[in-house]
């Protein structure tokens, strides 16, 4: 390889203008191809999205592009500029020598060398091109159909990124700063480096660069097929939110109605929204306070229905009734009213007494339950006892008739107490004064006497 580089390089350095006009055709190709199928995949990207139109990605990207002002358009043609990373080279700059190669599972190139001597003769051959025609520049992307050279090169190397796609300027920046940190790291390396493939800086430099390949990845590869549950939950979750937002919006307008009332006419009164009606609840002290409370609410919204539910004192409808019947014929309609009110007022005061007749009712059924099962718990208690106390009462009168019968066998015997019904033995001498040998008197006198008090106890077990 340190032959063939040196020679293509002297036959392109001698013969520029040549190799410029054999390859033009080439190279002219190549480009017009290349933006053409660049093109037409673009426009299949764009309609493949457009086709999409009802998903949730296209609302998203609606969205987006009315926050940060950017067009629809743009926001697609971004979303199809996306370029995978399948391969990395670092190639030393002087020798076009191979120091480390990276690639993604399954995109592996057969022959690395070989590439990358190619890929730096064409970086060569086209820079010396380039300067030559005063440009000014390096070469820094070569496409051809699906494959895109991304050329980064700085010091003694330089980087070669493969990609499906021409690189976007974000997507070149990340290139470039991974670059810059292996030049950091390995620059010595590079200058000297030799060609040995199996020196430690090559294998962790390989490591690094392809730990950065599928760092690449997760980014950068389709997304995986949406979970429509996902969305169902989302929209849902939107709906409850709503709904949530609807009552809380009732309630705030029922309770400031409800504050209003009350600081404008000093009654405390229950409002509920619903839809367009406003329901009233509650006892107002009297009648010409009815008028003001609706004056009040329908200035809050003119075409709103009000339930009024409101009721008024017992003693305060007597009072205008009698106050009435004194007005003459003419009051007869008022009176009429008043009646229907007082029937009203009746009516809730009925229904209130039977919510509380009901309640004390569930209260007194519930005392009942519980009285019950105290009576039933102390039954038990009480039973319970008895049968003790009858258990009790047995082991007493065995144990008076025991006594009763040890009291007789063994009355008169000097190894007795009477007083506690047990034997004695520390009175009998089994061993005489100095001497080893055991009285067998003592003996015989011990086993009649408790012989015949285990044959008192032994009918009772």
């Amino acid at each position: 390889m340190k032959r063939v580089t040196p020679a293509i390089s002297k036959g392109i350095a001698d013969n520029k203008e040549t190799m410029i006009d054999a390859l033009y055709p080439i190279m002219g190709g190549m480009i017009s191809k290349y933006v053409t199928q660049a093109i037409k995949e673009m426009m299949e990207t764009i309609n493949k999205k457009i086709e999409n139109g009802l998903s949730v990605e296209r609302y998203k990207r609606k969205a987006k592009a009315k926050l940060t002002g950017v067009s629809e358009t743009e926001l697609l043609m971004e979303e199809s500029s996306d370029a995978t990373i399948s391969s990395l080279f670092v190639i030393q700059k002087e020798s076009s020598l191979l120091i480390a190669e990276a690639h993604l599972e399954n995109q592996e190139i057969d022959d690395a060398h070989m590439v990358a001597s190619m890929a730096s003769a064409i970086k060569d051959f086209i820079n010396d091109w380039a300067q030559n025609a005063e440009t000014g520049s390096e070469v820094q992307i070569l496409s051809y159909g699906n494959v895109t050279l991304y050329i980064e090169s700085a010091g003694s190397v330089f980087i070669v990124a493969f990609l499906d796609a021409e690189p976007d300027y974000e997507q070149r920046a990340e290139i470039n700063m991974f670059f810059a940190s292996v030049l950091k790291e390995y620059s010595d390396f590079f200058q000297h480096f030799d060609g040995d493939d199996s020196a430690q800086e090559v294998v962790n430099l390989s490591m690094k660069m392809e730990d950065y390949l599928y760092s690449q990845v997760p980014s950068k590869t389709p997304k995986s097929k949406k979970n429509p549950a996902k969305y169902i939950f989302i929209f849902l979750g939107v709906l409850l939110f709503a709904y949530g937002m609807y009552l809380f919006n009732a309630w705030y307008i029922a309770d400031s109605l409800e504050r209003k009332v009350y600081a404008q006419t000093s009654e405390h009164i229950s409002i509920q929204k619903q839809e367009d009606m406003l329901v009233l609840n509650g006892q107002i002290s009297s009648l010409e306070k009815i008028d003001k409370i609706h004056t009040l609410l329908r200035n809050y919204k003119k075409n709103s229905r009000i339930q009024d539910n409101l009721t008024v004192p017992i003693s305060y409808i007597d009072q205008r009734f009698k106050a009435l019947t004194n007005m003459g014929t003419g009051s007869f309609k008022s009176v009429d009213e008043k009646l229907k009110l007082l029937e009203r007022s009746f009516a809730t005061s009925i229904d209130a007494l039977n919510d509380k007749v009901l309640k004390l009712n569930q209260s007194l059924d519930k005392s009942r339950t519980e009285l019950s099962q105290m009576i039933r718990r102390k039954d038990d208690e009480i039973s319970a006892l008895k049968n003790d106390k009858t258990t009790l009462e047995k082991v007493i009168a065995v144990k008076r008739e025991i006594h009763q019968k040890l009291d007789h066998i063994l009355n008169g015997n000097s190894f007795y107490l009477p007083e506690e019904h047990a034997l004695d033995f520390r009175t009998l001498n089994i061993f005489k004064a100095n001497d080893a040998h055991y009285n067998k008197d003592a003996i015989v006198v011990l086993a009649k006497t408790f012989e015949k008090y285990m044959n008192v106890l032994v009918n009772y077990i």
